[in-house]
């Protein structure tokens, strides 16, 4: 499928980032969480699994219950998982995605900057600690609102009901939003809620569903780039 230029595409009201893998990158972090919650559980059986780019965490919590007779739901174990990833965040912040942050302040502030919010499927506190680098000169937060698929939604992506929730607090249409994503379990979410939908540093997302988004781009610049040649 052919990608979209300036050309065809409207300015967004709203821009949705997903948090992990587009603005900071805590995969380390989440995969030492899992293993955690696995050993808590499991002991010394507890497997040691190979990381698994983009799979959201109650797809891993269903795959590893049946597997490993793990004891709990895939709800409460990605509470479970969240509440360890905090606790290592106070000494293990993650690193930031590269250029995100810059691309970030850069549409904050541009005077036609549109509603900026972050989707995530992590817990709210996870994401406050995980974001905390992401404020202005006078420590407030570059965005509008954090949603968390685990607080703040019945369903969790890959689900479109996140994203969905957002737009609804915002009062904007999956016509008037654009949704940054860059997993296969995040591009499923996004692309169901008929947004206009951007891969950034979708390394390993499914081509597939790359082939569905609207552009690809290996790092928030480019989509910033994107928006600034339609706001000109």
């Amino acid at each position: 499928m052919p990608k979209r230029s300036s050309n065809t595409l409207d300015s967004p009201k709203a821009i949705f980032f997903d948090m992990d893998g587009v603005l900071v990158d805590s995969e380390a972090l989440h995969w030492e969480s899992v293993h955690q919650v696995l050993r808590k559980h499991l002991g010394s059986q507890a497997p040691q699994l190979e990381p698994r780019v983009g799979w959201g965490d109650q797809d891993l919590w269903h795959e590893l219950i049946e597997r490993y007779a793990l004891p709990g739901d895939p709800i409460s174990l990605t509470q479970e998982r969240g509440a360890i990833a905090l606790n290592l965040l106070k000494s293990q912040p993650p690193l930031l995605m590269e250029g995100a942050l810059e691309a970030v302040q850069a549409w904050h502030a541009h005077p036609q900057c549109p509603i900026m919010s972050v989707v995530s499927a992590s817990p709210k506190a996870q994401m406050i600690q995980s974001l905390e680098r992401y404020v202005d000169a006078q420590g407030l937060s570059l965005f509008d609102a954090l949603f968390s698929g685990v607080d703040d939604s019945d369903q969790n992506k890959p689900s479109s009901q996140p994203y969905l929730k957002a737009m609804q607090h915002f009062s904007v249409s999956p016509q008037e939003s654009w949704i940054a994503e860059d997993s296969n379990t995040g591009l499923t979410s996004a692309l169901k809620s008929h947004a206009c939908v951007f891969a950034v540093s979708a390394h390993t997302a499914d081509q597939v569903l790359i082939s569905q988004v609207d552009n690809e781009f290996t790092t928030l610049t480019g989509l910033f780039d994107l928006w600034l040649k339609i706001n000109e």
